[in-house]
């Protein structure tokens, strides 16, 4: 096995986010050759990256947010249905954390 196979099937079992990945990718380019200046794994591109995935997720949370805000006064009636669902869930996630605060256990 090559050690390019290796070191994908670490990072398959055993990175859990982007920048973690980028990091270890970063530094096996270094480790593999290192001649090679012109890569794209570099800080500016995982700053650029970061960036751009924020900024993506928070437009489309405000997109969202906005057109469900926009039909709920549109059609109260589902407004009233939504805001009942919202209620039963909170009433049942306290129960929850009261009974984790009560018996110490998760």
């Amino acid at each position: 096995m090559q050690i390019s196979a290796i070191f994908i099937s670490y990072i398959n079992s055993n990175v859990a986010c982007l920048v973690a990945c980028f990091i270890l990718i970063c530094e096996f380019s270094l480790f593999q050759d290192s001649r090679v200046k012109d890569t794209h794994f570099n800080e500016k591109n995982l700053i650029y990256t970061v960036t751009n995935l924020f900024a993506a997720g928070t437009d489309t949370t405000a997109a969202t947010l906005r057109w469900g805000l926009l039909l709920m006064a549109k059609y109260p009636q589902i407004q009233g249905k939504k805001r009942e669902e919202a209620y039963k869930f909170m009433l049942s996630i306290d129960c929850v954390l009261k009974n984790v605060t009560m018996t110490g256990t998760k």
